[in-house]
């Protein structure tokens, strides 16, 4: 049922050769879709629109390219990014990479030194705009939230989602500069940096050291330290690195 009411008149669709089409009428099992100047009108039943035809929203991207001309998208992309994150993210389930935004703004609305400079904007307001979010799976993955969210959620959300340890340390450096570390969000980070050091110990001891851990130890090491020197000296993080450190290469 709520697949045929997505094929009534007015709304719009997508088909893999003819693109974006508005649907002109529906009577009884067939409709009529316009698909504009190069593939004109087409009629089919309903069944076959089912199959063969894509619901779109009216603000889905394909639809803003479909309807308005391109220096129209085009000032609208370029005066608010925002609101072109948004609508394109959308677009794709609520679950979109950089990758597909830059496939869907160039070359249709954007050229490629254009992007550049657009793209880094975005980035910029994708970290720091908490009604944006990142896909709890793949950290390249972006969504939009219905309601906006602390920093303190919004960066503890991209700390769960990145798997590379130093990025997530990088991560740790950035929630003690803009977010309250007196959070218990803050000390899940630390927890998992305990905890993380703690299994690196117990694996060493139960395999013996090998020239690959001690190298990847003394990465994980520096890092650390470097995390501990940005924060302060007297968190309990640093005081439990540093045994571990001395335990490890003793």
């Amino acid at each position: 049922f709520e697949k045929h009411i997505a094929f009534d008149a007015k709304n719009f669709v997508f088909h893999r050769s003819w693109g974006v089409g508005i649907i002109r009428k529906v009577e009884n099992d067939n409709i009529s879709i316009n698909f504009g100047k190069k593939f004109g009108i087409k009629e089919m039943s309903l069944k076959m629109a089912v199959e063969a035809l894509q619901p779109l929203a009216k603000d889905h991207i394909w639809v803003l390219k479909a309807t308005k001309s391109k220096e129209e998208l085009s000032k609208l992309v370029k005066t608010d990014i925002q609101w072109a994150l948004k609508v394109i993210i959308k677009s794709f389930g609520n679950n979109c990479d950089f990758k597909r935004i830059k496939l869907e703004l160039v070359p249709a609305i954007l050229s490629a030194s254009e992007w550049t400079s657009w793209s880094t904007k975005a980035r910029k307001i994708i970290e720091t705009d908490s009604t944006f979010g990142v896909n709890p799976n793949d950290i390249t993955m972006y969504t939009v939230r219905e309601r906006a969210i602390s920093t303190e959620e919004k960066l503890a959300n991209e700390f769960k989602a990145q798997k590379n340890f130093f990025a997530r340390i990088d991560i740790l450096m950035k929630f003690a500069k803009e977010a309250d570390t007196e959070s218990d969000l803050f000390a899940d980070m630390f927890n998992y940096f305990t905890g993380y050091l703690r299994a690196f110990s117990v694996v060493n001891e139960q395999t013996g050291e090998t020239e690959k851990a001690i190298i990847l130890a003394e990465k994980y090491i520096a890092k650390m330290n470097e995390a501990c020197d940005y924060l302060r000296q007297d968190l309990p993080i640093c005081d439990e690195l540093r045994k571990w450190s001395e335990k490890f290469f003793v």
